[in-house]
């Protein structure tokens, strides 16, 4: 709704990545002001929140997926040509 209101299209963008990739790099990244580093058991409780919390995309929702693990590159023209399908 905030989205057509000002004209504009929205668009769910989902990295996927294996559940494990995902605990790894939470526990591995470096942290920063917009990203945190856990520990392991803090890690789990953090993505089994969002697991939980997030809500599958409904079939009339624009939806990108990008493939996590590809490299940046792969990832953004992925995320391009998907954008350019959605907006025809």
């Amino acid at each position: 709704e905030f989205a057509r209101e000002f004209g504009a299209a929205a668009i769910l963008v989902r990295i996927q990545v294996p559940r494990e990739v995902s605990l790894r790099r939470m526990q591995e990244r470096t942290p920063t002001e917009d990203q945190r580093q856990f520990h392991e058991e803090k890690a789990i409780g953090v993505f089994n929140y969002f697991a939980q919390e997030l809500e599958e995309p409904t079939p009339d929702e624009p939806v990108v997926y990008i493939d996590g693990e590809a490299p940046f590159e792969t990832q953004y023209q992925a995320f391009l040509e998907e954008v350019t399908q959605l907006s025809q």
